[in-house]
Order: structure tokens, then sequence, then C-alpha cells
């Protein structure tokens, strides 16, 4: 390693200052120190200007982008045209023959819609999103009869959550209420 951990640690604080024009550098760099020192990496992540859950995503594109043999330059370029949200969602997926598709399809499509397509699904178009705010005692209810319609927890939240409440919805709406 070139840099010593402590300058190292100074240059991702002096980045993450200005993430959104320096994420692609800032990520590569917390790649670097997550592998030299876990230690460092995990404190880093207590720096206010950069909130945990973004650290671990831009190392996680710091960890791809070293993989993928593209030209750094090229590749930076292209990763900073779309923003860290989207190339957080194509960075593992980057390899030498598909990099400037991934890249296309990203500046095209929505960071939602992008998700799908890397998972081999086809995105619906006009899809419609709801944001609901329930009390822990209604969000329980909720969850309980989505998972009894076919939704199944999933990391933090429930897959298959649509299709069990439009289950749910169609269910009403045939008993005429």
């Amino acid at each position: 390693m070139t840099k010593n951990i402590t300058q190292l640690i100074d240059t991702i604080l002096g980045f993450s200052k200005s993430i959104e024009q320096n994420f692609v550098t800032l990520a590569d760099l917390l790649y670097e120190l997550s592998l030299y020192d876990p230690e460092a990496f995990q404190s880093v992540l207590q720096s206010p200007n950069l909130k945990r859950r973004k650290g671990y995503y831009l190392a996680e594109i710091g960890k791809h982008v070293s993989q993928a043999d593209v030209p750094k330059q090229i590749l930076n370029a292209s990763l900073s045209a779309i923003g860290w949200t989207k190339a957080s969602i194509i960075a593992r997926y980057l390899n030498t023959h598909n990099w400037s598709d991934l890249i296309a399809c990203a500046t095209t499509h929505t960071s939602r819609d992008l998700k799908l397509l890397m998972k081999g699904i086809e995105p619906i178009a006009g899809v419609k999103t709801t944001l609901l705010s329930l009390s822990p005692e209604d969000h329980a209810m909720l969850v309980a009869a989505l998972i009894k319609h076919g939704a199944s927890p999933s990391g933090n939240g429930h897959a298959n959550k649509e299709t069990a409440l439009m289950k749910m919805v169609a269910k009403l709406m045939t008993q005429g209420e």
C-alpha cells in the first residue's frame, strides 16, 4: 500500500465532503481502507459526512470497479455520469464485455427499473408508488395480512408484497365491499 492508513483516512474524509462529485474515487478509497484496516473503515463510517449505509454501498462499488477489467478513467467518467445510486445497482455485474451496455441501461432507466432489469425482470411501464404512514400496530397488522396472502420476509422488508396486497384487494372487491 502506497499510503499509510492515516493519510488514507484523511483523504477519504476530504472526499466525503462532496460525495456526489467524487464518489468513484471515494468508493475506491473506502474499498482500499476496508481491505487494509477494517477497524479504521468502521470508524470512518461514523463520519458526519458519510452515512454508514452509503459508505458500505460505496465500498462495494469500489470493490467491483477494481475487479472490472475496464480502463479506470473511462469507467469512472461513466459511473460519475449515472450517479452512485445506479452505480451501486450495476457494479456487481460489471465486466469487460458488458460495462458500456450496463451504463447505457442505467442512463435510460430509473433506479427501481434498473434493479428489476438486473434481476432479469422486465419492468412494467407506468407503475405507480404508494407510500403509507402507519402506526406500529397497523403496520404489524398489514405485514401479517401481506404474509397471509403470499408476501415473504426479505432483508428488512418483504418480497411479493405488491402481489399479496392486490390479492387482498381483489378478494375484498369480489365480496362487494
